[in-house]
């Protein structure tokens, strides 16, 4: 069913196959006439091939559809927080946490709005998200599952290095690089990811990119 197709999609654009997973993408579109996913791998492609602008522009048109539907908040936060442009995502943020109020729904840890809090300078703020995720993580990979601990792996590196902790933050890379879904990421979120800004330039950032690198490609070609 649908959730089949999602992670056939999700797996097309994180090995580079963009026109594959479009469209995948759009024949969700049609199957259940739910287009967040379908503009969420519009924009993702354009971050990913380093087309800001066409990727804002998108982000924007969904927004724009209707400026209360949260997930079209989130896309175009994620966005702002891609083009390393803080004060644009932080209302976007507020107005998340707002809506989510309204409704009675329980803020939960997310460590996007951490930095985003951390960058502005609200520190109170990032730490509840900060501190969340990396409690959520642990725990992840206390029940060790191998893709599911990857993902938990790759989160705490960048809490780490936004954090700069850099020892703690490599450390956490080295040991994604022993992980078997270590080719399901997007290679381009370890390239542009302003989260990693503060490790990038550590000789084990370096050589964790060559070798995430090498078996992207080596998963692409196959």
């Amino acid at each position: 069913g649908r959730s089949i197709v999602e992670s056939f999609c999700s797996s097309l654009y994180s090995l580079g196959f963009y026109e594959e997973g479009g469209k995948f993408a759009a024949r969700l579109l049609e199957l259940n006439n739910d287009s967040t996913y379908y503009f969420w791998g519009l924009v993702t492609v354009d971050l990913d091939l380093g087309d800001n602008n066409s990727a804002l522009k998108t982000a924007l048109k969904i927004y724009g559809f209707d400026t209360n539907n949260l997930d079209n908040i989130y896309m175009l936060f994620y966005t702002y927080l891609y083009l390393r442009d803080f004060k644009a995502a932080y209302p976007l943020l507020q107005k998340y946490n707002e809506i989510m109020r309204q409704q009675g729904r329980k803020i939960e840890p997310d460590y996007l709005f951490g930095f985003v809090y951390q960058e502005i300078g609200r520190k109170e703020e990032a730490d509840f998200h900060f501190e969340g995720t990396i409690k959520e993580m642990l725990k992840y990979i206390e029940l060790n599952q191998p893709s599911v601990t990857c993902k938990a792996y790759i989160t705490l590196a960048k809490i780490y290095s936004a954090r700069d902790d850099k020892a703690k933050a490599l450390e956490y890379l080295k040991m994604v690089k022993d992980c078997m879904g270590f080719t399901i990421f997007r290679i381009k979120d370890f390239k542009y990811c302003t989260m990693f800004d503060n490790i990038r330039q550590e000789p084990g950032f370096a050589e964790y990119l060559k070798e995430a690198e090498f078996r992207y490609q080596k998963e692409h070609e196959k």
